[in-house]
């Protein structure tokens, strides 16, 4: 019997047997204390008002990131109470179906440098706006802090606007000593490889078939879709570009990262220059 039907049937015993309290808990078999305890009632009604306040932010935040983000509010809150609420709240996102994989070999985890700004990962992911014409965004992320220094968005990027973009993030950032990139024309330019050339730059290509060479800029990409670009519904590349800023502005300085130790990227390099520690690893 569960303690609240053990706790029911003492004080059936005390009230129509005339029995003391000790010898019906004796009898009943539950300890004086848990009879004796006051149940003290589970407000839970701050906490689901602030789910539903960062849910109606980004709808596609699962448990953990919002357990991150109540944490990241000074909300004092377990993982536990976090699961059980968003259980009970009928929020589970649906997940999506993986082939089933017989056997894989073993991989080697990605180098990454313990200073950041040294190496820079660079992809295009594509989407479309309402008049159907393809979108092309050009994402760029430090895989040692997860910081984002630029994102661009345009109907077609070649290698001279590549070089542009990375011109315009490293004169306010810093230029990097490596690009991780894939195989992709825009990356094979000669404009990329003039630019790189003449700033001291080292180009890294992924190995064909291997996109786990370059799993951070991946990583972020799958963020990128579906936090930003299966949650919006772009009318023209403006409205694009606007949606698209505010979402990177938003994943810099306000989204906590399990890999980061619940930081967001801009606190975990500040953190990182200021202690020279080495970065944690793990999917972003």
């Amino acid at each position: 019997m569960r303690p609240g039907v053990k706790r029911d049937a003492v004080k059936h015993l005390v009230k129509y047997f005339g029995l003391s309290i000790r010898r019906a808990c004796r009898l009943v078999q539950i300890p004086r204390s848990t009879y004796l305890y006051d149940l003290k009632p589970n407000d839970d009604g701050e906490i689901i008002k602030e789910i539903y306040k960062i849910l109606k932010k980004n709808s596609k935040y699962g448990c953990g990131m919002i357990h991150l983000k109540l944490r990241q509010n000074s909300m004092p809150i377990n993982h536990k109470r976090t699961e059980r609420i968003y259980n009970e709240q009928g929020l589970q996102l649906k997940r999506r179906k993986r082939r089933k994989k017989i056997s894989s070999e073993n991989r080697e985890p990605a180098v990454i440098p313990e200073t950041p700004g040294k190496l820079w990962a660079i992809d295009f992911v594509s989407d479309s706006v309402a008049n159907q014409k393809k979108l092309k965004v050009l994402t760029v992320i430090d895989p040692t802090t997860n910081k984002s220094p630029i994102i661009h968005v345009g109907y077609s990027i070649n290698g001279r606007h590549v070089s542009e973009v990375l011109e315009r993030a490293g004169e306010r950032y810093g230029y990097p000593e490596t690009l991780q990139c894939d195989n992709g024309p825009e990356f094979r330019s000669k404009e990329l490889d003039k630019w790189c050339y003449e700033k001291g730059i080292k180009i890294s290509f992924s190995r064909p078939g291997k996109p786990t060479d370059n799993c951070y800029i991946e990583s972020f990409n799958g963020t990128f879709r579906n936090e930003c670009l299966n949650s919006h519904y772009f009318e023209t590349i403006s409205d694009a570009r606007d949606k698209i800023e505010n979402w990177w502005t938003e994943y810099n300085t306000e989204r906590p990262q399990k890999r980061l130790k619940g930081m967001t990227p801009i606190e975990f390099e500040s953190k990182l220059k200021k202690l020279k520690t080495k970065p944690v690893a793990g999917r972003i």
